[in-house]
């Protein structure tokens, strides 16, 4: 056996605190799921959430079982002091001690071999400070920010500007019974509680954890590969075999979070782009009348209260001011056509960004976890 006890203890000092890293890597990633508040009112949120939850989910228990194979880095250095026990007592002993102090179940030992004694668990604010300092990342501490939505803003000022003439229009309709339709101010309503700025926030994070899990996994490879090449015998064949398998378990953890962000970043794109397509059909315009939809819906309005105001002031017991029943329901017809069209619009955009989110995160994209 050509290997040095110091060798060994130095890969195990490098990664003694992977463990505890992948932990704590796994925490962050369950509090990067998207809250319930987010998805607000948005017709299609049940389905969505418990989709992107088990995505989430599935990942972190790939991160948690890492960690269990992780965890058992120390015990490498007991079963190499084995190996060294017939021909080096000074070797076994120190091979032993290091194993001691990088255990987590044992209290810390003096320094061993020139190097530093460290903790036996180490502090969880300092993993989640160094993780956050070397993947580029503010704090791994609290939730992302909000990113910004374009598509959220334009649909906060088109509801404030037009909500009141929508429900004017709808409410003349349904006192005639003929609002047989899903509102267009319901849409309004709805979709101004859907907070796409907090799904987009973790995009970001997603892709920055991929590349920090993707590091780890390499780093693994590299160190294990420089010491597989000076140690021999049973128990380096086994330690090379542990320590592959775990390289590519975080290596596909590592895909899986870059995958997850991907879909992150779409379904983002998808609530933005809803909610200023929403607004853009009040305000798109009829070409063959060179007005907008809300302005056509505004002159209806007016027409027909013009016909109240004009009941009310020849004979309040007449309704529609003495107009006969076939101006009335012209006049009804022309707002109920206007306001369907809109509402007929805003359910089309609504039902495909449903389909479209429905091709998110779907299991068979990425592998589930096996047991």
């Amino acid at each position: 056996m050509s290997v040095t006890p110091g060798l060994l203890i130095e890969y195990v000092r490098r990664h003694h605190d992977d463990a505890g890293a992948a932990g704590e890597l796994a925490g962050y990633l369950s509090r990067l799921r998207v809250p319930g508040t987010a998805w607000g009112e948005l017709p299609f949120a049940t389905e969505l959430d418990e989709r992107v939850a088990t995505a989430i989910e599935e990942r972190v228990t790939k991160l948690n079982r890492s960690r269990g194979r992780l965890s058992g880095v120390p015990d490498w250095l007991r079963r190499a002091a084995a190996d060294f026990a017939a021909s080096d007592v000074e070797a076994t002993r120190l091979l032993r001690a290091a194993a001691g102090e990088y255990s987590s179940d044992v209290d810390p030992v003096e320094p061993v071999d020139g190097h530093e004694t460290v903790g036996a668990t180490a502090d969880a604010h300092a993993i989640l400070a160094e993780i956050a300092a070397t993947a580029g990342l503010v704090s791994l501490a609290g939730p992302p920010a909000d990113r910004e939505s374009p598509g959220s803003e334009e649909l906060m000022s088109c509801r404030a500007e037009h909500i009141s003439t929508l429900e004017q229009a709808e409410g003349l309709l349904r006192q005639r019974g003929l609002l047989d339709f899903t509102a267009p101010s319901q849409y309004l309503r709805q979709l101004a509680t859907v907070r796409p700025g907090t799904v987009g926030g973790r995009a970001e994070p997603l892709s920055t954890l991929s590349g920090y899990v993707d590091g780890m996994g390499a780093r693994l490879t590299a160190d294990a590969a420089r010491l597989s090449r000076q140690w021999e015998g049973e128990t380096a064949a086994a330690f090379d075999d542990s320590t592959t398998g775990t390289a590519e378990a975080l290596t596909d953890t590592a895909a899986d979070l870059s995958w997850l962000a991907s879909e992150t970043e779409a379904l983002w794109r998808l609530l933005d782009t809803l909610m200023h397509d929403v607004a853009e059909a009040v305000w798109s315009r009829v070409e063959t009348v060179g007005d907008s939809r809300i302005a056509r819906i505004r002159t209806a309005v007016d027409l027909v209260e013009d016909a109240n105001v004009l009941a009310a002031e020849t004979d309040a017991t007449v309704l529609w001011g003495g107009l006969s029943d076939e101006e009335v329901d012209a006049a009804l017809q022309v707002l109920y056509k206007r306001v369907w069209y809109l509402a007929n619009a805003m359910t089309g955009l609504v039902s495909t960004a449903r389909d479209d989110a429905a091709r998110l995160f779907e299991p068979g994209e990425r592998p589930p976890v096996g047991e």
